[in-house]
């Protein structure tokens, strides 16, 4: 199995995929390898994505809470946020100038006046395009939480400040009942406490028949260092954070110089040989 994080590791800066690894990608897919997405993003938010690759079936997304076969639409495994936790994040938040959005049934939403906080957020115009994109305006966070009353995937915290992000980083870890993570400088990402991209790939595997010693993991991101300490070989890109290479058994080539397609070469090549 090889499971690709997406920004910053499959993705390149203009959130694009080159053409030489979806070649490298299907070869793989052809030699009975699982090429599996765990991403921060929702099923909604990988879709143009599927469609460029056309060999993905399964997905860990939303940081492990949602593991799904795309092609038959089974949820192997599931971990959700309860509503009220979702609820109690957004009144904690509420009062600060921090934007909210949260995950459910695969899409993301936000109150329609967050739209014009992202162009605060110290992110790259191909990031702020995509946080755009993928989020659902409604007019009340707190109402849909409160009406539907079903847990959610995940919920998000933008921040135009940094120096909030670290002090609320630091409060929001001191609850025992959910994890806190982040895939972007600027963010926060809570989930349930079982939801981690490691855990969703050890389920993953235990559904599909795979070892997790057989498993290539890539990531560049703090969300992403569980993944690749518990893959059999993890890979850190070459833009990644310094944590996320201390944590990794191998070091790739950045995302914007086809990382992804160099190291799954190699492994092929090696493959190759020994068969």
């Amino acid at each position: 199995m090889i499971a690709l994080d997406l920004d910053g590791t499959l993705l390149r800066g203009n959130k694009t995929v080159s053409e030489k690894t979806v070649k490298v990608l299907r070869r793989a897919a052809e030699k009975e390898i699982h090429i599996v997405l765990a991403t921060g993003r929702t099923v909604w938010g990988i879709q143009p994505l599927l469609k460029t690759l056309g060999c993905i079936r399964y997905a860990v997304m939303a940081n492990g809470a949602i593991i799904k076969d795309l092609q038959t639409g089974e949820v192997i495994a599931e971990h959700l946020l309860p509503a009220k936790k979702a609820v109690a994040i957004y009144d904690y938040v509420r009062p600060m100038d921090i934007m909210f959005d949260f995950f459910a049934d695969g899409v993301g939403y936000t109150e329609s006046r967050f739209y014009e906080y992202v162009d605060r957020v110290p992110v790259d115009h191909a990031t702020r395009q995509m946080l755009i994109a993928s989020r659902k305006p409604i007019s009340s966070v707190r109402n849909y939480l409160i009406q539907s009353g079903e847990g959610v995937e995940k919920v998000n915290l933008l921040f135009a400040d940094l120096d909030k992000r670290r002090k609320i980083w630091n409060e929001l870890e001191a609850e025992q009942d959910f994890v806190v993570t982040s895939s972007l400088a600027a963010n926060l990402e809570l989930n349930d406490r079982e939801a981690t991209k490691g855990n969703g790939l050890a389920s993953l595997c235990r559904y599909l028949g795979i070892s997790m010693n057989h498993v290539m993991a890539f990531g560049d991101s703090y969300n992403d260092i569980n993944m690749i300490r518990a893959a059999g070989i993890g890979v850190a890109m070459g833009n990644a954070r310094e944590d996320v290479k201390a944590a990794a058994d191998v070091i790739a080539l950045s995302n914007d110089e086809d990382g992804v397609a160099d190291m799954v070469v190699r492994k092929l090549k090696i493959m190759e040989r020994e068969t």
